[in-house]
């Protein structure tokens, strides 16, 4: 564990270089975390725990850092003065043990430190770094919301193949049974406000989903390089199909 937290003070010294933006949200931050892991193994990383010394208690390692080792997340920042800030499967400023040592000592989620890293993404160059404890970010600028839990749907390229090669290249099921009574497979032409809670007695059928959106959807071209913003491009495209938004 670091007893050293002195030393993410030298992070800027050896950060203030050149970062290369490919602009999609996955591959910069992975980049990011090696620049940052570069720089600690240049500065000097803590001691490594020997397998079998040590228990990651999150099932799939689900809310546990890559950069365990010092204790530290990394964030982006390439635009505007404010953040976003989302931290995956763990309520920040808690005491919920992320590692316990077989000494009995524990990494919490309250330790570890979020690296923000202030891209000028004109001339790719960090232009600043904050380094903040989750107690800090939430005596100055207030307590962490709802934690945001990540769901993954992951298809191997033979299925997404097969896919898109067949008739329709739509995936479906029927619904289940238990639901058979909460279902509509008629489009209502004023659907509830987005904002609003759903309506669990009232709810659109895959099948009717399929028809109206599904279907439309198919050939259209979303207008993003990066996942995210391709993903909340799709959104809106759905909720256009449904009359929510205009």
């Amino acid at each position: 564990m670091v007893n050293e937290g002195a030393k993410l003070i030298i992070y800027f010294e050896y950060l203030q270089k050149i970062i290369f933006l490919t602009g999609k949200p996955r591959t910069d931050g992975s980049n990011l975390r090696k620049l940052i892991s570069n720089v600690l193994l240049t500065v000097g990383l803590s001691p490594e725990a020997e397998v079998g010394n040590f228990e990651i208690i999150p099932p799939k390692k689900k809310g546990v850092p890559k950069l365990i080792r010092e204790m530290v997340d990394t964030y982006i920042v390439t635009t505007g003065n404010s953040y976003n800030l989302q931290i995956w499967n763990r309520l920040p400023n808690s005491y919920s043990v992320l590692v316990k040592y077989e000494n009995g000592e524990t990494i919490k989620c309250k330790d570890i430190r979020l690296i923000f890293i202030k891209i000028d993404t004109e001339n790719e160059l960090i232009d600043s770094i904050v380094i903040l404890t989750p107690d800090y970010i939430e005596t100055m600028f207030g307590k962490f919301g709802k934690p945001t839990i990540k769901h993954q749907l992951l298809i191997l390229p033979k299925q997404r193949e097969a896919i898109i090669k067949s008739k329709n290249s739509i995936l479906y099921t029927l619904d289940t049974k238990k639901i058979t009574n909460r279902i509509r497979h008629t489009y209502k032409t004023k659907p509830a406000n987005m904002l609003k809670s759903p309506d669990n007695n009232d709810l659109f059928s895959i099948q009717l989903l399929v028809e109206i959106v599904a279907k439309k959807l198919i050939g259209k071209k979303l207008e993003a390089n990066d996942t995210k913003n391709r993903g909340q491009n799709l959104q809106l495209q759905y909720l256009k199909i449904l009359g929510l938004c205009k």
